[in-house]
């Protein structure tokens, strides 16, 4: 499973939309869009976010493999 997946995956378990999860990492929906999709991979400080958002632990762990094979 990719970062993208990941992140998606975990929002709709929580029930939170796009809409909703951008508007707590105060950046627009657009930009979860992107996460998702793999188009961009969120920077470190937005992962660690995440992490807190999504109660997930694995995001870093993930992000680092993803950037080492960029």
């Amino acid at each position: 499973m990719n970062l993208g997946n990941t992140i998606r995956n975990r929002r709709k378990q929580l029930k939170i939309s796009q809409k909703e999860l951008a508007r707590l990492m105060e950046c627009g929906s657009s930009l979860v869009c992107k996460w998702e999709s793999g188009k961009i991979i969120p920077n470190f400080e937005q992962i660690q976010k995440l992490e807190v958002l999504l109660s997930m632990g694995v995001l870093s762990e993930e992000f680092c493999h993803r950037r080492a094979i960029l």
